[in-house]
């Protein structure tokens, strides 16, 4: 985000969400408790949310269900 306090206009995030991308992202998220909305790559209109509940490279956690990190968008909802 630039320093107006504005999403860059090709982000896609307001300020009220953030893509979970890296591992550190993931780690802020889980320290956070926040809620984590998943969209799978074949789902358009519904997606999964809960808490992140634990990750590693290849998966995350999300109430209960792991979901792969390559197939799936992660958004904490704060």
């Amino acid at each position: 985000m630039k320093r107006g306090g504005k999403p860059h206009p090709n982000s896609g995030v307001s300020d009220m969400k953030k893509r979970l991308r890296t591992d550190g992202d993931f780690e802020t998220a889980l320290w956070a408790q926040s809620p984590v909305f998943v969209r799978h790559e074949t789902m358009e209109a519904f997606g999964f949310i809960g808490e992140l509940q634990g990750f590693n490279p290849i998966y995350a956690t999300i109430g209960g269900r792991w979901f792969l990190r390559a197939e799936c968008e992660f958004t904490v909802i704060h």
